[in-house]
């Protein structure tokens, strides 16, 4: 079974939209990167995207002590 994937379009023009600021690691900040040299998207519009889509596959848990904590 193969995943789902999250399809993102290449823009006809450009949205200037402004929002809050979220950091993120230099790795994910590299994929996201990636991602918007290969779109054309900004690394905003990928991340939400993104986030909007992993959303409703979030499952929360208590967490043991065995797990690596970020």
């Amino acid at each position: 079974m193969n995943p789902k994937k999250l399809i993102i379009t290449k823009p006809c023009e450009k949205q200037d939209t402004s929002g809050n600021m979220v950091r993120v690691s230099a790795k994910t900040y590299a994929l996201l990167e990636t991602l918007a040299n290969e779109s054309g998207r900004s690394r905003s519009y990928i991340a939400n995207k993104l986030i909007e889509f992993a959303f409703d596959c979030v499952e929360i848990r208590e967490e043991d002590d065995e797990e690596e904590r970020e």
